[in-house]
């Protein structure tokens, strides 16, 4: 048989599709070849604009302010680590950073753990931010940050240890089998909240949340809530274990352990902003949130209270479809139970 060039000819369909194909595949790469690594060596909290990666003095140096300020201008999913000289200890096993002003917004996908300066000898974050004043807010990831993650950071003393106005953020462990045993953050003593979603859904697992780093030590101040759900969109948020996931990630790594200081604080709240809603309404408030398999208000021992506050759960102005607790289908529903305490209500 011979064939001729015409009857090989591609045709335009296979060129498209060959070309379709080869844009996919540029910009899958170049977005792996932007991401990039940031080491945090340095405790000060100034900013020159650059991260530089091997410190030599308070002006060469890279902080977690200038290393967010890079991660957000580089296209990619970035991660921040730390890796501090010992001289710079201000307590035993951990590096205390004094942030005199609120943190560049995160404004791009990144990974920011703690994990590897873990105190394994405390067992808590190696890594600890401080702020005096209760008047800033410590982490706050907005658009374009979806995926993120945080790890194994101390958050003291701030007017909010977290805000998300996005989705697919963790706050705590991921349980991807990578660090999980040490990637809790303590957050606590905050002036508002400790973690607000507003209008945003995504993962809390594994944390301290309104307790200092040893489970069981009250915070000395708080207000508003420990955790605080916030807007109608913010749904499907899991807080505690994740139903499914008892075979490769233990629970125990996954439960909160919440608390509050003030009378007028609660451990978890969930509302809408419409405060005339008396009514569930799913549509108007957080719905289909998961709070499960969390101490709240009791410590890391199951034993100790940690709370003077006003209620453990709260749900109000609407908010309707959420669960607390197990929801019975049995999967997982014996790790899906919460243990509330020392509130003047539970629920």
């Amino acid at each position: 048989m011979i064939l001729s060039w015409g009857s090989l000819k591609p045709s335009k369909t296979l060129f498209f599709g060959i070309g379709a194909l080869m844009v996919f595949f540029f910009f899958v790469l170049a977005g792996q070849a932007n991401a990039a690594t940031y080491t945090v060596n340095s405790t000060e909290d100034s900013t020159d604009g650059i991260c530089d990666s091997v410190f030599v003095d308070e002006t060469t140096d890279c902080t977690l302010r200038e290393a967010i300020e890079n991660s957000n201008t580089n296209i990619g999913n970035d991660t921040i680590v730390f890796m501090i000289d010992d001289s710079l200890e201000i307590d035993d096993g951990q590096w205390t950073i004094n942030i005199a002003s609120s943190l560049p917004t995160v404004s791009d996908q990144i990974t920011i753990t703690g994990a590897s300066a873990w105190d394994t000898e405390n067992d808590r974050p190696g890594i600890k931010l401080y702020e005096s004043s209760g008047s800033t807010n410590a982490f706050h990831f907005i658009s374009g940050s979806e995926g993120s993650k945080l790890h194994a950071i101390e958050i003291q003393g701030f007017r909010r240890g977290v805000v998300t106005y996005t989705d697919d953020i963790t706050i705590g462990t991921d349980c991807d089998l990578s660090n999980d045993a040490i990637e809790r953050n303590v957050i606590y003593e905050s002036g508002m909240q400790d973690i607000l979603l507003q209008g945003a859904s995504g993962r809390i697992k594994g944390n301290y949340i309104g307790v200092q780093a040893d489970g069981i030590t009250i915070e000395s101040r708080g207000a508003g809530a420990a955790i605080f759900v916030w807007l109608s969109e913010a749904d499907n948020n899991i807080i505690g274990f994740e139903e499914g996931t008892s075979a490769t990630c233990d629970p125990a790594l996954q439960r909160n352990v919440i608390g509050g200081a003030a009378s007028i604080k609660n451990g978890v709240e969930l509302a809408s902003d419409a405060g005339t809603i008396l009514a569930g309404d799913a549509n108007l408030a957080p719905s289909q949130n998961q709070i499960t398999g969390n101490y709240i208000g009791v410590g890391a021992d199951g034993v100790t209270p940690i709370s003077t506050g006003t209620n453990g759960v709260f749900l109000r102005h609407g908010a309707a479809l959420n669960t607390v607790g197990t929801n019975g289908n049995g999967i997982d529903d014996g790790y899906e139970g919460n243990v509330i305490g020392g509130w003047r209500d539970g629920v």
